[in-house]
């Protein structure tokens, strides 16, 4: 079994790959603006370096990182944006 970390779980391919994982039977934990497990926003530095040292602490390091999280400012479809 392996640790997924993976950043934007909440929704889209982010919620899917950590529900495929589990049902795999592996460690998955993740984070997000509107998590319902960890609440972080990967703009935010202090808040990134935070979370990075919970999980050492209580999880270890992760085998995998998936590094899913984006943002789209302003939010519109983006073959609208400049």
């Amino acid at each position: 079994m392996r640790f997924f970390l993976i950043t934007g779980n909440r929704r889209g391919l982010g919620a899917a790959l950590t529900h495929e994982l589990e049902l795999l039977g592996q460690r998955v934990r993740g984070c997000s603006r509107a998590g319902q497990q960890d609440r972080v926003d990967v703009a935010d530095f202090e808040q990134v370096e935070a979370w990075a040292r919970l999980i050492l602490a209580t999880e270890g390091p992760p085998d995998v990182l998936i590094n899913n999280a984006a943002t789209v400012t302003p939010l519109m479809p983006l073959w609208e944006q400049k």
